[in-house]
């Protein structure tokens, strides 16, 4: 979980770069980390208690505001103005269709009480992303 926050690090990085294959290394990372994000974020949803079921929506509340407002005026510094509507359309296409995805897989092994595949799917999402991040990080450092 703290991982999948502490991939949120690379989102002001999406705004510094001018290379597409580096920003798609960093939306793969940011996605990632959104993925390991969930988990956590469902388990405190999914509790009985009041008190917890607030914090749980007071965290997606900040998380959900942060990261779109950052991921908004990151596309905006990247993309030329007559293109900015063509950058907000692939960014919220791919957004959507990670967010069905991702919650669609563990939906589906949630029902199917795989929590093996679960804690397997978290795992290779984790080492996928720390080889990312990497791989990142020194795409940016090559290109200074």
């Amino acid at each position: 979980m703290f991982v999948g926050y502490g991939m949120l690090l690379v989102v002001p990085l999406i705004g510094l770069t001018t290379n597409w294959n580096i920003l798609v290394v960093l939306i793969l990372t940011e996605r990632i980390g959104k993925s390991l994000r969930n988990p956590a974020k469902s388990t405190v949803l999914s509790s009985h208690t009041t008190t917890l079921i607030i914090i749980g929506m007071m965290i997606f509340g900040m998380v959900m505001g942060t990261h779109e407002t950052i991921m908004r005026s990151a596309i905006a510094d990247i993309t030329p103005f007559h293109k900015r509507g063509t950058g907000y359309g692939v960014f919220n296409t791919a957004y959507g269709l990670a967010l069905l995805g991702g919650a669609a897989l563990i939906g589906l092994f949630y029902d199917l009480n795989q929590t093996g595949l679960i804690i397997a799917l978290t795992f290779t999402a984790e080492l996928v992303a720390i080889v990312l991040y990497y791989k990142m990080n020194q795409m940016v450092k090559n290109s200074r």
